[in-house]
C-alpha cells in the first residue's frame, strides 16, 4: 500500500471579485407603462447605463436583461456590501403621458446560476417627475430581497488530499478538502469555526500562511510595504445632494461635482449632470475617491472638490460655472463614518453627505515585492512607498502632504502627471484638465495631476518661445524632483512651441521614439497654448499622453484582421516610420485622440458651425423677405440679406454648440487604445 500526501492549495483571502453583472428588470403591464428615457443603474458604488442598442428597451409587459463586464480590478463584492445601496434612475422627466411603470428586477453577479443577489418582483412604481428624486428607486442592504452572500470569516485553508493505491482501502471517505477557519479540520468534521491562531497579527492565521508560504510570524513577508493580509483600502462615497436654493432663475441646474479633477455623475460623453431645483433632493451613492494604505499609515484623507453647473459649449469651450471650491476632510480611526459640507455662496445653497467605508486586501503577492500585478509600471514595493510618502521619494525639504497618504494601490493601476506652467498666465485650463483626468477614471486608472497640490506644477519664468529641447534639456532637469522620475511623467504647458520639424506654432509633442524603444520610456510632453482655440489642449494633452503610453497615429494600411478590444497583435508588426509598435483594430478613420492630425476639422466643430451657418442663412433670408415683402418688391431683397446675414451668425453659433459634443469625443482613445496602454517600466529607485 503507498499513501500518497499532497496538500490543497488555499484559494486567495480576496473579498469576491465581480467579473459580470447580470440585471433583468420587468416593466408593469398597464398603459403608458413603456419609456423610451435613459434609464441608469447602481451598484456598488458604480453607475451603469442600461440600454441593449439592438432593442427597444422598457416596453409595456416586457423583460428586458442587461450584462455588463466589469474591468475595474477592485471591484468586489465587498464594495457592494460596503455601499449598501442597489437603485435605478430615469434621467429624464417624460413631460407627458405617466412616466415609467417600475415591474420588478433582478441581480446576479459573476453568474445567473446562482442565485440572486437581489430580487423584487412587486416593486410596481411609477419613475417620473421634474425632481430627480421622484425618479429614484433605492433599495437598502437589509430590505426584503436582498440576499447576498457573507464572505467567509477567514481565507479558506486546504487539508491533506490522501492518494491510495490500494484498492482494499478505496472506500475510504476522502471527499471533504475544505477548512474555512483553517484550524486543521474539515469543514465538514468541525463542530465549530472559532479564530484560528494570527502569530503575527495581519489578518492570515497562521495555517493559511504555511500552505501559501509567507511566514506565521511577520506581517510583511517580503518586506515590501503592504501587510500580508490586513490592509485598508478606504473608499470616499457621495451619498445625498440637498438643494436648499438653485442658481439659475430660469429652468435647473445642471449640477456636477468635481472630485480631485474627475467629474461626477460619471457619463461617456462627460456631461454628467444632476438636475436640482430649490428643495429638491437626490441620492447618488457613487464612490468620488479611494486611497490605500498599510498598517501604520495616517488614515486621515483630503479630497479636494469642486462644485459646478452645467452649460454649453460654444466651438470647445466649456462655459461651465464653478459654484464653489471646497477641501473634504475624511476618513480616520474607525473603518466608517459620515460628514455633511454646505456650499453656499451667491444664489445657491446645496448640502451635500459623504460617507466613507473601509474594505481589507491582503499584499496581491506576499512573496514578491518586485511584482506589479496590475501592470502599471510600478511595483508593489514602490507603491506602498508612495502610498506612505517615504522620505526617500521627495527632495530632503519637502515635507509629506497632509491628507494625501494612499494614493498608490498594489491591485489599481495609477497615472502620476505633473504638470508645469510656463510663466504664471498660462496653467493648463481646468476644463481640459478635468475632462482628461475624468476620462481616465472612467476607465479605473487613478489619475494623479499634479499642478500645485502635490508640491509639482510651479509657475516657471521662460522664453515666449520653447522648444521641446528646451523643456528637455533646460526646464525638466531644473523643476522636476529627481526622485520623482520613478513614477511621475513630466508635462510642460507653454505660450507657443517651436518644434524643429513644423517651426513654431505647433501644438504639442512627446518624446520622438528611437528605433526599437517603447515611446513609454522617455514620458514627457509639451503642450502649448497659442496655436489652440478655446480649450483645445484636452485633445492635445491626452494625445501626446497617449504617446507616452506606447500608443502611435493610426494608420489605414495592413492592420492585423479581426479587430476587437482583446485581439492580439503579432509582436512583429511595425505600424509606422516611428517603430513604435501598434495594436490591432484602429485605423485613421476611427475617433480618437491618436489621430495623426488633431485640429478643428477633426473635432466635427467647423463642419458643425458650417451647416449652421449655411442653415441660418437659408432660413433668415426666407424669413426676412417675407417681412420686407410688407414694404414692397425692395423690401424684400432688403430684408432677405439683412435677415441672412443674422441667420448666418445665429446659425454658426447654434451649430457650434450642437456639434460641440465631437470634441468630447475626441478627447478619448478608442477602445482597443485603452486595451494596449503601456505603463511605463520605470527605473528602480
Amino acid at each position: 500500500m503507498l499513501l500518497f500526501v499532497a496538500l490543497l492549495i488555499p484559494t486567495s483571502a480576496q473579498a469576491e471579485h465581480i467579473n459580470k453583472i447580470i440585471i433583468e428588470i420587468t416593466t408593469g403591464d398597464v398603459r403608458f407603462a413603456g419609456t423610451d428615457d435613459k434609464m441608469v443603474f447602481q451598484i456598488g458604488g458604480k453607475t451603469f447605463t442600461l440600454d441593449n442598442p439592438d432593442r427597444d428597451d422598457f416596453e409595456r409587459g416586457n423583460t428586458d436583461r442587461f450584462e455588463f463586464r466589469n474591468d475595474d480590478p477592485i471591484f468586489s463584492t465587498d464594495m457592494v456590501r460596503g455601499v449598501g445601496t442597489i437603485s435605478v434612475t430615469k434621467m429624464e422627466d417624460s413631460t407627458f403621458g405617466g412616466g415609467w411603470r417600475f415591474g420588478g428586477i433582478k441581480v446576479w453577479i459573476n453568474s445567473d446560476t446562482t442565485p440572486p443577489i437581489y430580487q423584487n418582483s412587486d416593486v410596481n412604481r411609477w419613475l417620473d417627475g421634474d425632481n430627480l428624486s421622484d425618479r429614484q428607486w433605492i433599495t437598502t442592504l437589509g430590505e426584503d430581497g436582498w440576499s447576498l452572500p457573507e464572505e467567509p470569516p477567514f481565507p479558506p485553508c486546504g487539508v491533506p488530499i490522501i492518494t491510495l493505491t490500494n484498492p482494499d482501502l478505496a472506500s475510504l471517505d476522502v471527499e471533504s478538502t475544505l477548512d474555512s477557519d483553517c484550524d486543521g479540520i474539515p469543514d465538514d468534521s468541525d463542530t465549530s469555526f472559532d479564530t484560528p491562531p494570527d502569530s503575527d497579527g495581519d489578518g492570515l492565521p497562521d495555517l493559511y500562511e504555511t500552505q501559501t508560504g509567507s511566514s506565521p510570524t511577520n506581517p510583511d513577508s517580503d518586506g515590501d510595504g503592504w501587510h500580508d493580509g490586513k490592509n485598508r483600502r478606504t473608499f470616499l462615497l457621495l451619498t445625498r445632494i440637498q438643494g436648499r436654493d438653485e442658481d439659475e432663475d430660469i429652468g435647473h441646474d445642471e449640477l456636477y461635482l468635481v472630485a480631485e479633477d474627475v467629474r461626477f455623475p460619471e457619463q461617456d460623453d462627460l456631461r454628467g449632470y444632476w438636475e436640482m431645483n430649490d428643495n429638491t433632493e437626490v441620492s447618488p451613492f457613487v464612490i468620488i475617491d479611494s486611497r490605500a494604505t498599510a498598517p501604520g499609515t495616517p488614515a486621515v484623507f483630503k479630497t479636494r472638490l469642486r462644485l459646478r453647473e452645467s452649460d454649453f459649449e460654444f466651438f470647445e469651450s466649456p462655459t461651465d460655472d464653478t459654484l464653489q471650491d471646497a477641501v473634504l476632510d475624511w476618513g480616520g480611526a474607525g473603518d466608517t463614518g459620515e460628514v455633511t459640507i454646505t456650499l453656499n455662496q451667491g444664489d445657491f445653497e446645496y448640502l451635500l453627505t459623504f460617507r466613507w467605508f473601509t474594505v481589507y486586501f491582503r499584499d496581491p503577492n506576499a512573496l514578491s515585492g518586485m511584482s506589479d500585478f496590475e501592470q502599471d509600471g510600478l511595483t508593489e514595493a514602490l507603491e506602498a512607498r508612495i502610498s506612505r510618502q517615504d522620505p526617500s521619494l521627495r527632495p530632503a525639504d519637502k515635507d509629506r502632504i497632509e491628507g494625501y497618504d494612499g494614493l498608490a494601490d498594489p491591485e489599481g493601476r495609477q497615472l502620476f502627471i505633473e504638470v508645469d506652467a510656463a510663466g504664471a498666465d498660462h496653467h493648463i485650463p481646468y476644463d481640459a484638465k478635468q475632462m482628461v483626468a475624468s476620462r481616465f477614471h472612467y476607465r479605473h486608472i487613478a489619475p494623479r495631476i499634479d499642478d500645485g497640490y502635490l508640491g509639482g506644477g510651479e509657475d516657471l519664468d521662460y522664453e515666449n518661445i520653447v522648444s521641446f529641447n528646451d523643456m528637455k534639456t533646460n526646464y525638466r532637469p531644473a523643476h522636476f524632483w529627481n526622485e520623482r522620475r520613478f513614477f511621475f511623467r513630466y508635462a510642460l504647458f507653454v505660450d507657443q512651441m517651436e518644434d524643429e520639424f513644423l517651426g513654431i506654432g505647433a501644438n504639442g509633442r512627446s518624446d520622438r521614439t528611437i528605433p526599437g524603444v517603447p515611446r513609454s520610456r522617455e514620458p514627457d510632453l509639451i503642450i502649448s497654448r497659442t496655436s489652440m482655440l478655446g480649450h483645445f489642449s484636452a485633445i492635445v494633452f491626452i494625445h501626446e499622453l497617449g504617446h507616452t503610453l506606447g500608443l502611435c497615429h493610426p494608420i489605414g494600411t495592413s492592420e492585423p484582421p479581426i479587430p476587437s478590444p482583446t485581439c492580439p497583435t503579432p509582436s512583429n508588426w511595425v505600424a509606422d516610420s516611428e517603430h513604435c509598435v501598434h495594436y490591432c483594430g484602429v485605423g485613421e478613420d476611427d475617433i480618437t485622440a491618436m489621430g495623426d492630425d488633431i485640429d478643428l476639422l477633426n473635432t466635427g466643430i467647423i463642419p458643425g458651425a458650417a451647416t449652421g451657418i449655411g442653415a441660418g442663412i437659408l432660413i433668415g433670408a426666407g424669413i426676412g423677405a417675407a417681412i420686407g415683402a410688407l414694404f414692397g418688391a425692395g423690401g424684400a431683397f432688403g430684408g432677405a440679406i439683412v435677415g441672412g446675414i443674422v441667420g448666418g451668425i445665429l446659425g454658426g453659433a447654434l451649430g457650434s454648440i450642437l456639434g460641440s459634443d465631437a470634441y468630447a469625443r475626441v478627447v478619448d482613445y478608442h477602445p482597443n487604445e485603452w486595451a494596449a496602454l503601456f505603463f511605463s517600466v520605470f527605473p528602480s529607485p
